[in-house]
């Protein structure tokens, strides 16, 4: 629905336009969606290689060029936010686990992120597993990725932050899901 509630809002100023004007503005919406996916996977890119920026431009370009990656981009339908909301869960999946030092901002990214792909589509959901293990993998131990992991010594901290963590993502999955039972 998020998709959704976002076009109705862009269309609100054009709810007297003709019918072609409102689908290229949505249209155009969902490209500028894809836009952003571009730039996050490139973002994505440089985390994971920071010394090889053009990996990340070869990464970006593959993804802009594939036909069907283009197609499903000037649709409109929440394919593009789909897309949009998994990268940026990846990305800040990838920079919790890279960050040395974690605060709350880092938590509450990482799990406004998945309330994004739980209330943007279910096919976006297979990227919910690879956020909850850099969740539980930041939380429990602290470092970067590739220089060594030590564990947290904080039990009670540990703990708090990883309910920020499941908490944020977990009761907006209920909002979303409970509204079914009514």
């Amino acid at each position: 629905p998020l998709y959704y509630v976002s076009a109705a809002l862009l269309l609100a100023p054009l709810a007297h336009a003709p019918q072609m004007q409102q689908l290229y503005a949505l249209r155009l919406y969902s490209l500028f969606l894809g836009l952003l996916s571009l730039l996050v996977i490139y973002k994505t890119f440089r985390l994971v290689f920071p010394a090889h920026a053009g990996w990340a431009l070869a990464g970006v370009a593959f993804v802009a060029f594939l036909p069907q990656h283009l197609a499903m981009m000037a649709g409109v339908d929440n394919d593009a936010m789909a897309e949009l909301a998994l990268n940026v869960t990846l990305y800040f999946s990838v920079r919790f686990l890279l960050r040395t030092q974690r605060d709350w901002r880092d938590y509450a990214a990482l799990g406004l992120a998945v309330v994004a792909v739980i209330w943007t589509k279910m096919t976006a959901y297979v990227v919910l597993p690879t956020a909850f293990l850099a969740l539980l993998a930041g939380n429990f131990c602290r470092g970067r990725w590739l220089h060594g992991w030590q564990p947290v010594p904080d039990r009670t901290a540990r703990w708090q932050r990883l309910l920020w963590g499941v908490v944020v993502p977990l009761s907006a999955t209920l909002l979303w899901f409970g509204r079914n039972v009514l």
